[in-house]
C-alpha cells in the first residue's frame, strides 16, 4: 500500500527566464519549493497526519513498516518532519503562472486583454496566465483560455 502526501495548492513562486536570443535553448526554470515557509509547515504536519494514520486501525494492522518516512509518530518531532518534507518534496501538479494574470506591481505578465505588459500586440493565450493551482487537471481551463482568448482577438481585430 502506498500513502502520498500531495500538496496541490503551494504559496511558493518560482521563476522562468529566458536565457538566449535562440528559442531552442531551453530557459532557466527555477521552481524555488518550499520558498514561502508556510509550505514547508503544510507539508510537515501532513507528513504528521500520515504517520497518526499509520498508527491507526485498520492500516496499523496492515503495515508491517512504513518505508517513508524512517520514523514513527512517537519518534517525530518539527525538525525531523521538515528535513524529512525538504529531501522527499517534488511535483505532481501541472506547473502553471509562470506569465501570470495580475496587477503589474504584483508580478503579472500580462493584463485583462492577455497583453503582455509593455507591449502592444504580443499575447499569451494559455495557463501560463493563470496565477494559482487549481484541483483539477487544467485541459478544460486550457481550452477556455484559448476560445476567450480568441474571442479577445477578434474583437480587437473588429470582428
Amino acid at each position: 500500500m502506498t500513502l502520498i502526501v500531495a500538496y496541490t495548492h503551494p504559496f511558493s513562486r518560482g521563476s522562468i527566464h529566458i536565457t538566449s536570443p535562440d528559442p531552442r535553448v531551453p530557459p532557466a526554470i527555477q521552481p524555488d519549493y518550499l520558498s514561502n515557509s508556510a509550505d514547508l509547515d503544510i507539508l510537515s504536519r501532513a507528513v504528521d497526519f500520515t504517520l497518526r494514520l499509520y498508527e491507526t486501525p485498520p492500516l496499523k494492522d496492515i503495515i508491517i513498516a512504513p518505508v517513508a518516512p524512517p520514523f514513527s509518530k512517537s519518534d517525530s518531532d518539527s525538525e525531523k518532519l521538515n528535513k524529512f518534507s525538504c529531501e522527499v518534496i517534488s511535483t505532481v501538479h501541472h506547473p502553471v503562472g509562470t506569465a501570470s494574470m495580475l496587477p503589474r506591481e504584483d508580478g503579472g505578465v500580462v493584463d485583462h486583454d492577455l497583453l503582455v505588459y509593455g507591449t502592444a500586440n504580443l499575447r499569451v493565450i494559455d495557463c501560463s496566465i493563470m496565477p494559482l493551482l487549481i484541483s483539477c487537471n487544467i485541459v478544460t481551463l486550457a481550452y477556455a483560455i484559448g476560445e476567450k482568448g480568441s474571442d479577445i482577438i477578434k474583437k480587437a481585430n473588429g470582428d
